[in-house]
């Protein structure tokens, strides 16, 4: 869900490396998003709200330092909210999501360094995310216009889910996250929806 340095990055929780540029960990850096949910087909809706990601502070799992990412989401209701535990290490990005999995085991977010078509998977039970590196390539938001940016693909491989699940995020050197997009098809229509970087104070 949430999931989620200016031009060079140095961090007290993990080894330096420059393509963790595209998840810009910084103390005190913040990201403001509009969020926009809406579904299309036998019914439909829209709601849009504001979603503000801040870095506040460290704390240390299993030896590591990582960074306390934490989320607040108002405009609607079932708003995502909650922290999230993030980290550079030598050859990856990685991530805690405590509220989400309490066993707080560290997946994977971004493998080091970002070349595309890089590849990896994630299983949550009788589910399979996969992610790919498609491209870098320039994006433009209300925040603005940045040209070195990695846009990851993301779908979900399940035998038990009702929707078939797809999102693309793209994420921006010195920005972090500047899009996210998802859309989940189901029997009755398609959901969709949008993060999109309203303001980044790194």
């Amino acid at each position: 869900m949430l999931a989620l340095t200016a031009l060079v990055f140095t961090s007290t929780c993990g080894a330096e490396s420059n393509d963790a540029r595209y998840f810009a960990l910084k103390q005190g850096a913040t990201w403001t998003y509009e969020y926009r949910y809406w579904v299309e087909g036998r019914f439909s809706m829209e709601q849009v709200g504001k979603t503000i990601n801040w870095i506040e502070g460290t704390v240390e799992r299993g030896g590591h330092q990582y960074y306390r990412i934490r989320t607040k989401t108002t405009g609607f209701q079932n708003a995502p909210s909650g922290d999230t535990l993030m980290r550079i290490a030598e050859d990856s990005v990685r991530a805690i999501e405590p509220e989400r999995d309490p066993t707080e085991k560290e997946v994977l977010s971004l493998p080091l360094p970002a070349i595309p078509g890089s590849k990896w998977s994630i299983t949550e039970g009788a589910e399979t995310w996969h992610y790919t590196i498609e491209s870098i390539e320039p994006v433009e938001v209300p925040a603005g216009r940045f040209e070195d940016c990695i846009a990851i693909v993301i779908t979900l491989e399940s035998d038990i889910s009702k929707f078939e699940i797809s999102a693309r995020k793209e994420h921006c050197a010195g920005v972090g996250m500047a899009r996210h997009r998802t859309k989940a098809v189901f029997e009755h229509g398609t959901s969709y929806g949008e993060y999109t970087l309203l303001e980044h104070k790194p």
